[in-house]
Parts: C-alpha cells; structure tokens; sequence
C-alpha cells in the first residue's frame, strides 16, 4: 500500500491508539509497553505503514528489555511524524472523496404552469402578472434586465417572481437552496442578481450554489449547523465573511479553483 493514495482501517485504528498515547504531549515507558502489546494483539497492523516502522522500532527499544530516556523520545518522534503524514493523506481523502462527487448541475426555477398577480411594492394599485412557467415577469425590471436570459434560469428571478413561487409555496415542496433563495428576495425586496453568474454543485450529495460577478466577492449557498445560509468568500483576501464558513469550505474552494 503506499501511505501517498489511502491509509486501511486497521492503520487508522492503529494510529487513534498512539494519539491516545501522545495527548499530554509525552510518552512513557508504560505508553511504549501499551504500544508494544498492541501490536502483539493486532499482528496485521504491522504488515503495513505505518505499523511496520512502529513496530520495527519498538523491537530495536526492546531488545535490551528496557526503556532510556532517548529511546522514548525515539518513539514519541516517530509518531509524531506518523500523525503528520496521516494528518496530510487524510485531508487529501477526504477532498479527493468529495470532488468525485462534486457534479455541475444547472441552477434552474421550476417550471410551473401558472400565472401569479403579484402587487407592486410601491404601488398597491398596480400588479404584475408573473408566468411561472418561464418564470417571466411584466415589470420593468425583469424586461429591461432579465428578459434575454434563458427560461428559468436564476438571472430571471425578478422580486415578483421570487414573490409568486413563494405565495404558491403551500401546494408545492421546494428544495432548501430554492427556499433560501427565495426567501433572501423578499427579505431584500430585491429579486436576484442579473448580473452574476449563478453555478449549483454536489458536495457529498447536497446542493451548494455560487455566484460569482466582476468583483473580489462570491457568494456561497450552502449547509451548516442544519440550515441553508448565505456565505460571503473575498477571492483577494482569501477569506469568508467574519469568518464563518460552510461545510467542506475546503472542498469547495478547491473545486472552484480558488487556493
């Protein structure tokens, strides 16, 4: 196996146990004795990395039937630099994992055959007729920057398209991402941006949506603590937004080939 591609369950299980040697930041001679004995109980673990060095060391420690000083050091060197690596093949797993699974997928409004009059904002006597079908819209907004784009797509959500899908929400389920969507619309009292690029992914089966304009800003739909929110991510600065950040921020950066 080389310890560059994947690390086997028994060597991860191997190394859990010597990080549980190593907490307090030293290791004694009842530690390697427990090491020693773990490897006695589990022989497998030593046909590969990284038992095979461990265990090649803790013989050569116990050959004279004691424990110096320096030999402890020895060992508690070596599993330090064992967790590095493990640290690094882990991580790497775990995007590699993840971006196998990162799919592109169109971000699209359902079609829904229906017209939804949607009052106007400023004036309550005046109503704009929304097709949901192509989500179009008769206001002036959605003609004059929207209208070019094709049907559905997120560019076209005007405030009153956002407004009929969500008036028509009780007889329909729609997905988090739509919902979070919408909802920032009719809290904003502004439809989405025209003038964005707007990318729906896959992360580990669950739905992440970017948009990305002209600016040093993109902003990040996407999971976390169990809701669908906003994420804003400076491309300059390399940084998120008061620092808070979705799940697998690493994946994604990665996937959309920021460093």
């Amino acid at each position: 196996m080389s310890t560059q591609e994947a690390i086997s369950l028994k060597s991860r299980q191997l190394i859990e146990f010597c990080r549980s040697l190593t907490l307090d930041g030293d290791i004694s001679d009842e530690d390697a004795w427990e090491l020693g004995n773990f490897l006695n109980e589990n022989p497998e673990s030593c046909d590969e990395w990284p038992g095979d060095e461990i265990a090649a060391l803790i013989s050569k420690i116990f050959a004279n039937g004691s424990v110096s000083e320096s030999e402890l050091k020895q060992l508690a060197s070596k599993i330090s630099s064992i967790e590095k690596k493990a640290f690094k093949i882990f991580n790497k797993e775990q995007i590699s994992e993840s971006i196998e699974s990162f799919s592109p997928y169109n971000c699209i409004l359902p079609s829904i055959p229906t017209i939804v009059s949607i009052k106007s904002d400023s004036n309550p006597d005046e109503s704009y007729s929304v097709n949901l079908s192509d989500s179009s819209c008769s206001c002036s907004d959605w003609y004059g920057a929207r209208k070019h784009f094709p049907p559905n797509t997120l560019n076209r959500c005007c405030k009153h398209v956002a407004y009929a899908l969500h008036k028509i929400n009780k007889d329909l389920d729609y997905p988090e991402w739509l919902q979070c969507l919408i909802d920032e619309c009719r809290h904003s009292k502004k439809g989405l941006s025209p003038k964005v690029r707007w990318t729906m992914v896959l992360v580990k089966n669950s739905p992440v949506i970017v948009s990305s304009g002209t600016g040093d800003w993109i902003n990040v739909y996407a999971h976390c603590d169990g809701y669908f929110s906003k994420f804003g991510y400076n491309l300059k600065e390399q940084r998120w937004s008061y620092g808070m950040r979705p799940y697998y921020s690493a994946t994604i950066k990665t996937a959309l080939g920021i460093q």
